[in-house]
C-alpha cells in the first residue's frame, strides 16, 4: 500500500521536488577509504510542476539532468531531499516518493516518465510512432490489443 504523505501540496501542483541532492563517491579501493572523493551530481535543487503542464530540464552535458530525473523516480537513491507526487489530477492523495517500497515504486512509475534528450535513448528507430504508443499502452495501461490500438489512433489524430 502506498504511503500517504502528511505534507500538503497546493491543488495546482502535481510534483514537488525540494532540496534534492545526489553525491557519488569516486576513486579509492574497495578495501580502503583512502583517495576517495565526493562528487556532487545534483546540488540542492527545488521545483514544482503544475497540473497539466510539462517541464523540460535543460542544461549543459554532464550538469545532472538525467541524474535528477533518475533520483525523482528513485531509479537511483538521492543523498537527500524530498519528492512529493499527486497520483492523479483529481486526487488529494500525495505520495512521498522517498518513502515508497520497491513494489510501490514500480506501480508509481506507471504514472511518471522520463524522456531523454537523445531520441535514440528513448525511442526504437525500428518501430513506428504508432507501435511505440501501443507498446506504452500495453505496458503502462495494461491495455488489450484493441484498447491499445484505440489509444494509439486517438493520440495520433
Amino acid at each position: 500500500m502506498q504511503t500517504e504523505s502528511l505534507t500538503h501540496l497546493p491543488d495546482d501542483i502535481s510534483l514537488s521536488v525540494r532540496h534534492l541532492i545526489k553525491d557519488f563517491t569516486v576513486g579509492g579501493q574497495w578495501y580502503s577509504n583512502k583517495n576517495k572523493k565526493l562528487v556532487s551530481a545534483v546540488a540542492d535543487i527545488s521545483f514544482d510542476i503544475q497540473r497539466g503542464t510539462t517541464m523540460g530540464l535543460v542544461g549543459e552535458s554532464g550538469c545532472g539532468k538525467s541524474t535528477t530525473a533518475r533520483c525523482i523516480l528513485r531509479l537511483i537513491d538521492p543523498t537527500s531531499g524530498s519528492v512529493l507526487f499527486r497520483t492523479n489530477k483529481n486526487s488529494e492523495k500525495i505520495i512521498d516518493v522517498m518513502a515508497e517500497s520497491p513494489e510501490e515504486l514500480r506501480q508509481l512509475r506507471q504514472n511518471m516518465q522520463i524522456v531523454f534528450q537523445d531520441p535514440f535513448a528513448s525511442l526504437n528507430p525500428r518501430m513506428t510512432a504508432g507501435k511505440t504508443i501501443e507498446a506504452v499502452s500495453y505496458t503502462h495501461l495494461r491495455a488489450h490489443e484493441t484498447e491499445a490500438d484505440l489509444v494509439c489512433r486517438l493520440l495520433l489524430e
